[in-house]
């Protein structure tokens, strides 16, 4: 028997902005998390310091920081982590501002929040530590003692969760929506829960003074209840539903950030919310904090960018910032030879990666770059061209050699570009639309015609009516189309030496939206994925599905990829996880970390040992594959 498993060998990019913590009031340093590493900047300056890899296998979701007396100094000051393998690391930082571990706790379950409480009479000199977890219960730990104390609260989630001043109760909220006040270590809870919501809590942070609980849930605004009076209220701007929540040190006020990159500050007591007038977040907003001193205010963002706010003269000006990878999510990819791997991003940008004299992944950026998500890539085949399409409605083809911009075409597509195919001979491109149409266009026509009027003759297109085109596969002997369709059909277009296409035969197995289509290098069958979990085997030469397989316990589907070979497919899904079939789709493994987002594409270099993956996490992975006799 065969065995075949992935092995990580390279991972490209930063990613988003998952948590963060600012240590010491005097010469503060920042902490975020990115991934399964720690950055260290000045927090003033928001300067770079250090970094360091992590002990977490997933990437880290939350942290908390040991409040911090008047006058404290940031190596006196602890901190944790908590990741999605469930793992708490705790940490202090040295005299030169580096990360160096203190204690760890090993859990089952995903953490998703941590609390740091005050010291007090149960919770000793240096407070007690609090997690959320994903199977609805509580944990308490006190790291300097190892002692624990875990207490279930729901079947769902508990998403979040904030201790109180007093350091003897805390704030719990989760799946179920219903936020809580819990007494420790009783466990007991307010006679019938504080207030059940009708979404899900996703986080909960209580004031200083302990009078106000703030929450964030699925809602268009945020909540703040009022415990003094039992009174609950809203709060955010409309339409664009507030992400995190962070409260000044010593004062009722929240800074936030929200699903549209804006960052919000809001004045409780007056009732006066500001809020930036221009998003400074390609991204939601992630994480909104107050450093210990309540001087500096930060938003973290899913797409890499942290933002320092200090607020003078009641407005909040932006003071500075910082972006390891200004890109957002990674949507599309491919392999440009042995090496380069080229990528699209949601914030417009094209780029690739190739390895400098010491063998080490460099990014680069083309010249221009589009207005909207860029959705589909493809290189080439013996060529030199690079193609994007975008949400911005343009097929762009880039001489790679040069990185100059060649074409930029807008002229047919009305709506968002999808999917993009290059034939095999490389004269060809195609592209599939929400606007409905296929477009096949001719490079050298557009070449001979690219200082002239833009005609019909340039491409040849065929329309699917009422239908968004998802993607777009070119067969490898060059004669026929596959097209992905939203109304969960497979749409076989034949096409001709010219590049003229016609309408072929239907395929229907899926009952939702065709996300992904890869074809066998010798033609002979066609795989399709889509939003219904299912992964199909076509048998291109009567269009039979010969194999199918739903996937129960998955996520919908969103990518694909078919061994050079033949003898292997990997799926991508929205919940980050890697799964390898072989041909009759019996699953031989599956890979999930260090992705914690969807998969978005997946491509096979033409030499079979190496796969590469891209999400929405902003990290593409590289993989080997290896394989073993049982």
């Amino acid at each position: 028997m065969n065995k075949i498993k992935l092995s990580l060998e390279q991972e490209l990019g930063q990613g988003g902005i998952s948590a963060m913590c600012v240590l010491g009031k005097r010469d503060p340093r920042m902490v975020a998390a990115i991934h399964r590493k720690l950055w260290i900047f000045l927090a003033n300056k928001l300067q770079f310091e250090s970094q360091t890899q992590t002990e977490h296998i997933g990437p880290i979701t939350c942290m908390a920081s040991e409040p911090q007396p008047k006058g404290r100094e940031y190596f006196d000051a602890f901190f944790a982590t908590g990741s999605a393998d469930g793992r708490i690391e705790v940490w202090s930082l040295n005299h030169q501002a580096r990360p160096v571990a203190v204690a760890h706790r090993q859990l089952e379950i995903p953490i998703l929040d941590l609390s740091w409480s005050r010291p007090g009479p149960n919770t000793g000199p240096r407070g007690m530590l609090a997690a959320s977890l994903a199977d609805g219960s509580l944990l308490v730990w006190r790291p300097d003692e190892n002692k624990v104390w875990r207490q279930d609260f729901s079947d769902e989630a508990l998403k979040s969760v904030d201790w109180f001043p007093d350091a003897q109760h805390l704030a719990t909220s989760g799946e179920d929506g219903l936020l809580r006040i819990v007494k420790w270590p009783e466990g007991t809870e307010a006679k019938g829960g504080l207030f059940r919501h009708y979404n899900a809590i996703d986080q909960v942070r209580v004031s200083s003074c302990g009078r106000y609980v703030a929450y964030v849930s699925g809602d268009e605004k945020a909540g703040l209840f009022d415990l003094s009076h039992r009174e609950n209220r809203a709060f955010g701007p409309p339409g664009d539903p507030v992400r995190s929540l962070g409260w000044h040190p010593e004062k009722p006020l929240l800074v936030a950030g929200t699903q549209g990159g804006f960052s919000l500050h809001y004045d409780v007591e007056a009732d006066l919310l500001d809020q930036n007038e221009k998003a400074l977040h390609v991204h939601p907003v992630e994480v909104a904090i107050f450093e210990p001193s309540g001087l500096l205010a930060f938003t973290g963002g899913r797409e890499g960018y942290i933002r320092g706010y200090n607020k003078q003269k009641d407005r909040w000006t932006n003071a500075c910032s910082h972006a390891k990878t200004p890109c957002g999510y990674v949507l599309s990819l491919c392999w440009l030879d042995e090496d380069r791997i080229a990528a699209g991003h949601s914030d417009g940008r094209v780029s690739y990666w190739n390895n400098d004299v010491n063998g080490l992944p460099r990014f680069h950026q083309q010249a221009h770059s589009h207005k909207g998500p860029v959705y589909g890539l493809a290189f080439q085949p013996g060529g030199r061209a690079l193609a994007s399409g975008s949400v911005d409605k343009h097929l762009r083809l880039w001489d790679f050699p040069t990185k100059k911009l060649a074409q930029d075409l807008s002229e047919i597509h009305k709506k968002p570009i999808y999917g993009v195919s290059f034939s095999p001979d490389g004269r060809f491109v195609a592209t599939g639309s929400g606007d409905t149409y296929l477009v096949v266009y001719d490079i050298a026509a557009l070449e001979k015609k690219s200082k002239e009027k833009f005609g019909e003759e340039e491409y040849w297109h065929f329309a699917v009516q009422n239908r968004v085109l998802n993607c777009v596969a070119w067969s490898p002997a060059g004669g026929l189309i596959a097209v992905g369709l939203s109304n969960h059909q497979v749409v076989i277009l034949p096409v001709d030496a010219e590049g003229k296409v016609k309408k072929g035969p239907t395929l229907k197995a899926h009952t939702d939206s065709v996300s992904a289509l890869a074809w066998e290098q010798d033609g002979s069958h066609l795989w399709s994925v889509g939003y219904d979990k299912r992964i199909v085997r076509w048998r291109a030469k009567d269009w039979q599905a010969v194999a199918q397989k739903v996937i129960p316990e998955g996520d919908p589907l969103q990518a694909l990829a078919v061994h050079p070979d033949g003898d292997l497919v990997v799926t991508g899904d929205w919940d980050a996880n890697l799964r390898l079939f072989d041909l009759e789709l019996k699953q031989l493994g599956n890979r999930r970390w260090p992705h914690y987002n969807a998969v978005e594409a997946l491509a096979f270099h033409k030499d079979g040992e190496r796969l590469a993956s891209a999400s929405s996490d902003g990290l593409i992975c590289t993989w080997r594959i290896e394989r073993s006799n049982l």
